[in-house]
């Protein structure tokens, strides 16, 4: 399924612009919208690219980046380009380009759970204006997450803007303001591990690959051997899955600083995922126990405890 980063991110596939034309009537004159509140966030914050990487199915994905240009304190043209690929991890053979320009004005801010989110009027194309919530989160690089939209399904408030952020963010890359910290490059090769089950029979080899599509973000491909018996050796069965990796910021878990990163495998939901590289000898990665795994996680839903089998690199 795809995720919709922001309401116009539909408009970018071929036969669906007719949908986002509709809907918008409801909303009287956007341009006065928010909730009376004084617009508490600059403009500058958005300026930039972002970008992401969003399997759409088994076997497709796309590439949003999102061009942010500032026109004044609280308003920003933006240029949206989505590339369609055969295959999960954008890239491989290109099935279509679009490409959507349009207006943001931000209007006011608002608060979703813990958040201040920034509110805000959408303007793409020929398409009826539409409110918006943006929202900003960390730095080296930033992420940038939208509310669900009411085109979208989601849950709006009384004045009409989203109540729910997505779950997809789309992330500040470098050279557009920011400078990563976080890079992939020790991140790239493929890193493997026998791993003892947790029920206490048999094993399983996994493998991950990973190969780097940008300064903060990169492929993998994780193919995982079950045995019956411990130490991974006899007859075994194989699954692969591959996904993407973008990389958000770091945090500290004990006395290790770990990497935060959004990770996507397949047609899950994007999982934030935590990473860990220690130059010992020989190199090894460890990562985090994600909440779908039981483990316990942070504030911004990052893990909190590591994984206590670490892969070695090849």
């Amino acid at each position: 399924m795809k995720h919709r980063l922001l309401m116009i991110a539909s408009c970018l596939v071929p036969g669906l612009i007719a949908a986002c034309g509709g809907g918008g009537g409801s909303a009287g004159n956007p341009a006065s919208g928010g909730t009376g509140g004084t617009v508490a966030a600059a403009i500058d914050k958005y300026v930039g690219t972002w970008s992401a990487c969003i399997a759409d199915t088994s076997t497709t994905s796309h590439q949003e980046s999102l061009t942010i240009a500032r026109s004044t304190d609280a308003s920003a043209n933006f240029t949206m380009t989505d590339v369609r690929f055969a295959g999960t991890t954008c890239s491989g053979s290109v099935l279509a380009t679009s490409t959507q320009t349009g207006t943001l004005v931000l209007t006011g801010t608002k608060t979703i759970g813990t958040d201040t989110v920034d509110e805000a009027i959408i303007s793409a194309g020929s398409n009826a204006p539409q409110q918006q919530v943006l929202l900003v989160k960390g730095t080296a690089p930033a992420a940038l997450t939208t509310g669900v939209s009411a085109s979208d399904g989601g849950p709006v408030d009384a004045n009409g803007y989203p109540t729910t952020l997505g779950t997809t963010a789309l992330i500040k890359q470098a050279g557009t303001g920011v400078t990563a910290t976080v890079t992939i490059d020790k991140y790239v090769g493929s890193w493997a591990a026998c791993i003892p089950n947790g029920s206490g029979t048999g094993s399983h080899l996994e493998t991950i690959a990973v190969a780097k599509t940008g300064d903060t973000s990169g492929t993998f491909t994780l193919t995982r051997l079950d045995y019956a018996i411990a130490g991974c050796t006899g007859t075994a069965t194989t699954s692969t899955s591959s996904g993407t990796l973008q990389f958000t910021g770091t945090k500290t878990i004990g006395a290790d600083t770990v990497d935060e990163a959004i990770q996507t495998e397949g047609t899950n939901p994007p999982e934030k995922q935590v990473f860990l590289v220690k130059d010992t000898a020989p190199v090894t990665l460890t990562t985090g126990v994600l909440a779908s795994d039981g483990g316990p996680v942070d504030a911004n839903g990052y893990p909190t405890t590591l994984d206590n089998h670490p892969l070695t690199k090849q």
